[in-house]
């Protein structure tokens, strides 16, 4: 499963806050449906950043960070 996970950049913010989940590794184009996003965004900075995201980089868009990682069922995800 690959996970979408977020962190808002304010106080004491947990790190695993999911946004979505996908059976496979989505296409550049399902995640910005699934989230709402405009792609190409009408920033360039934004744009990258969501292509960075999809290539399993940590981004920030706007004032959270967004992290896109696989998870295993039956294992503890790391507070």
């Amino acid at each position: 499963m690959i996970a979408l996970f977020s962190v808002a950049n304010e106080y004491d913010q947990p790190r695993n806050n999911l946004v979505c989940l996908w059976k496979d590794k989505p296409s550049l184009e399902t995640l910005c449906k699934d989230l709402g996003w405009k792609f190409p965004s009408d920033s360039d900075e934004d744009t990258l950043a969501i292509v960075n995201l999809w290539q399993g980089k940590e981004v920030r868009i706007g004032n959270t960070d967004y992290r896109l990682e696989t998870v295993h069922f039956n294992k503890k995800l790391e507070c």
